[in-house]
């Protein structure tokens, strides 16, 4: 029924709630673990998939609008002190160049965030390890002879 020998049990207590036997790898902290990315799945995904990218596209459009609402007034200010054309198309050149940036904003922040968020997943087994510790080194303190699987 997918029980393991009690020296097999002693032994994954004894290395923190992992072990590879000769029935396969063990790792307690992993099973432990099981069930909860599946309900955090749904909550996760609809906000860092769906939500984030929306916001930080709304931002990215936002942000280049009000650049060119300065580029404007900066331009019309300018025509009214008789400035030089050549600092106007400088700042033009700015602006464009920063509205660029502003587009990739979204796929840059999306991609970091990704690769946080599955970092974030990979230290929960480590955290639940270290949490058990105390329950694996009271197991590993049992003694006796058991022929029976745990």
């Amino acid at each position: 029924m997918g029980g393991m020998a009690w020296t097999t049990y002693k032994a994954t207590c004894r290395r923190g709630g992992a072990y590879t036997g000769a029935a396969g790898p063990r790792d307690f902290n992993a099973e432990l673990l099981e069930p909860i990315p599946r309900h955090l799945a749904t909550g996760w995904e609809r906000v860092f998939q769906n939500r984030v990218p929306v916001i930080l596209k709304e931002f990215a459009k936002v942000s280049r609008k009000l650049l060119d609402a300065f580029h404007r007034v900066v331009v019309n200010r300018a025509k009214g002190w008789d400035a030089n054309g050549t600092g106007i198309v400088i700042l033009a050149k700015q602006i464009a160049a920063h509205c660029r940036t502003l587009n990739d904003v979204p796929k840059n922040i999306n991609a970091t965030i990704t690769e946080l968020q599955r970092d974030a997943n990979r230290e929960f087994a480590p955290v639940v390890g270290k949490a058990m510790n105390d329950a694996y080194q009271t197991c590993v303190l049992e003694r006796g002879k058991s022929p029976y699987l745990i």
